[in-house]
C-alpha cells in the first residue's frame, strides 16, 4: 500500500492581517527583550550579553522553582492537617457542611 503525500495547502498572497500578525509577534519579541535587558541592567548595573543573558535566566529559573516548591510543601501541610483532623474527630457528620438544594 502507498502511503498518501502529506496535503501542503496552496501559497495565497499575505493579507493585512498576515502583516499585522507578524508585526505583533516581532513586537512582543521586541517588549520581551527589552524588559530582559532592563531587569538584568538594574539587578547587575550592566546590559547583558550571551553568557550574562543565560546567568540571569537561570538565577530567575531558581528562584522560580524555590518559591514554587515552598507553596507546595506548604499546601501538602495544610492539606495533611486537614486530613487529620478529619480522622481524628468521632462524628464525621458534623464536619459536613449542609447544602440546600434549590
Amino acid at each position: 500500500m502507498r502511503q498518501l503525500k502529506r496535503f501542503v495547502p496552496p501559497p495565497r498572497p499575505k493579507t493585512h492581517r498576515d502583516y499585522l500578525l507578524e508585526e505583533m509577534v516581532r513586537g512582543v519579541a521586541d517588549w520581551h527583550w527589552q524588559l530582559h535587558r532592563a531587569i538584568c541592567v538594574v539587578n547587575s548595573g550592566t546590559a547583558p550579553g550571551r553568557r550574562s543573558t543565560a546567568v540571569c535566566h537561570q538565577a530567575w529559573l531558581s528562584e522560580d522553582f524555590r518559591q514554587e516548591r515552598r507553596w507546595k510543601v506548604a499546601l501538602a501541610a495544610r492539606l495533611s492537617m486537614e486530613v487529620a483532623a478529619y480522622f481524628a474527630v468521632a462524628d464525621k457528620a458534623a464536619l459536613c457542611i449542609p447544602v440546600c438544594a434549590r
